[in-house]
């Protein structure tokens, strides 16, 4: 009865290697197959079940260590002996040969090899596994070539920190087929570190994932940058960025997962705690508004009870006041941004709201608003609207003509110089503002208060009296 032939399969990127080995190996008693690279001789496996493999140790994409440890990991193959050849043995001082190979022997002359080569089939035809081979077979045969020392000592410090770094990485060929996916990248994924080698990279994701990366890729493949880019990933989010290694044979692009599922949760209750504040703050912006018109009410209520003209005047005064502030609160309210008010949809809302309260039907007062799109922090505007309704106020009882003998003219503008200098101007064409009075020593409870705010903005106030009376705030 004739035996079956011994199933033999060589893995070697180096053809004339391929060639010699699997010449010396032309018998009967072999069943000889023959892979240029770890990610062919797994294509091979599908079909063809080696019960020798004979791997080279440095190969492009998955080099024959890793591929060792794949087959390994396959039960179907827990019988199979690895035989792994090694072109750098000469040249290390010290041999770290796989523990889940076979055999390890030097690659040299085939002359040389041969011995070694049909011995060790003749020891897995005898059943006779070593449990860890001590020694490089054929060492003492070659000349070492004295590469350097220092590149095999960093190619064995970047698998070590590969393999313990946090940060996922995937290396996929030019055809996207996974050939390296390290223990982080594992875990991100919810897979085995040997259970999608050699699989396209689309297959370790759901099919919603998958539409993420293959959009990804198709970027990056077009020439656009991929980096930062958060995914959902297995129930994680994960930070990605792509980036593509080459030489003239070889192309590879290496994907970087980065977890950052915790940083997202922390970020959104971070958004949920913000969003329950913003609606509180909004909530009391809301509640002083309505305060501050409940007591604008009663003023004006009480004003109505008060027979003596000057008490009566004087709590009518304060009512411009609340006006201003009670804006400020609604603006805010409304507002999307809590710190900052427009300070020209401001301006204009609250000098209409001022005149409409003032002017009577005896006369009408025109207004004109030129200020450019502005946000200015809330305290700086409540200073400005409360000085504004000072001057509004002041502008409507002594300025313009009430028997309309005149156009009556409001003008609120703001110039920026250039000197980093904002100029907030409140002019009319009223009546002239009186030459005697100094607005800076003013006895008036108005132009203390226009003083004392203007202070609080580290500003100054000036006064035109030519043409028309214009009040221009400076301020930063």
């Amino acid at each position: 009865m004739t035996e079956d032939p011994l199933k033999i399969l060589i893995v070697d990127n180096h053809p004339l290697f391929l060639e010699s080995i699997g010449g010396l190996l032309t018998s009967p008693r072999f069943d000889v197959r023959k892979a240029e690279g770890g990610l062919e001789a797994i294509d091979i496996m599908d079909t063809f079940k080696p019960q020798i493999f004979f791997i080279d140790l440095i190969m492009p994409y998955i080099n024959g260590d890793k591929l060792s440890r794949y087959i390994r990991a396959q039960e179907e193959f827990a019988d199979s002996f690895i035989v792994i050849l090694s072109g750098i043995a000469s040249e290390s001082e010290q041999i770290d040969i796989p523990s889940h190979a076979d055999a390890f022997i030097a690659k040299g002359p085939l002359k040389l090899m041969a011995g070694h080569i049909l011995d060790v089939i003749d020891q897995f035809s005898k059943k006779k596994r070593r449990s860890h081979p001590e020694n490089c077979l054929g060492l003492n045969e070659i000349s070492p070539r004295h590469i350097t020392k220092e590149l095999l000592f960093s190619v064995k410090h970047l698998e070590v920190l590969l393999a313990n770094m946090r940060e996922g990485i995937l290396e996929v060929s030019g055809d996207n087929r996974i050939v390296y996916i390290n223990p982080a990248a594992a875990e991100i994924l919810g897979t085995g570190e040997f259970t999608m080698l050699s699989h396209n990279l689309y297959d370790a994701f759901t099919e919603e994932e998958a539409k993420f990366i293959r959009s990804l890729m198709d970027d990056f493949d077009s020439g656009k940058a991929v980096s930062d880019m958060v995914i959902p990933v297995n129930g994680h989010f994960v930070r990605t960025s792509i980036h593509r290694i080459s030489d003239s044979s070889v192309e590879a692009k290496i994907i970087f997962l980065n977890d950052v599922t915790t940083f997202k949760e922390k970020e959104a209750g971070l958004k949920k705690a913000l969003g329950e504040k913003e609606m509180l703050i909004r909530e009391v912006h809301h509640r002083v508004k309505n305060n501050l018109n409940i007591i604008s009410g009663l003023i004006s209520l009480q004003s109505s009870m008060i027979a003596d003209d000057t008490a009566r005047e004087i709590m009518m005064e304060i009512q411009p006041r609340l006006q201003s502030i009670s804006l400020v609160h609604d603006k805010l309210y409304k507002n999307e941004d809590l710190s900052n008010i427009d300070l020209s949809l401001y301006m204009e809302e609250l000098a209409s709201l001022l005149l409409g309260m003032m002017s009577g039907s005896d006369f009408s007062i025109d207004l004109e608003v030129r200020i450019p799109p502005l946000s200015l922090e809330t305290d700086k505007t409540v200073s400005l609207g409360l000085i504004c309704a000072e001057l509004i106020t002041n502008a409507v009882k002594y300025g313009f003509y009430r028997d309309n003998s005149e156009p009556n003219l409001l003008t609120i503008s703001l110039e920026e110089n250039g000197d980093g200098l904002k100029r907030l101007s409140v002019g009319n064409n009223g009546h002239p503002f009186p030459e005697n009075i100094d607005i800076r020593k003013g006895n008036k409870l108005g132009f203390q208060v226009i003083n004392l705010l203007v202070d609080q903005l580290n500003g100054k106030i000036e006064l035109n009296r030519k043409e028309r009376t214009v009040f221009t705030i400076i301020f930063e």
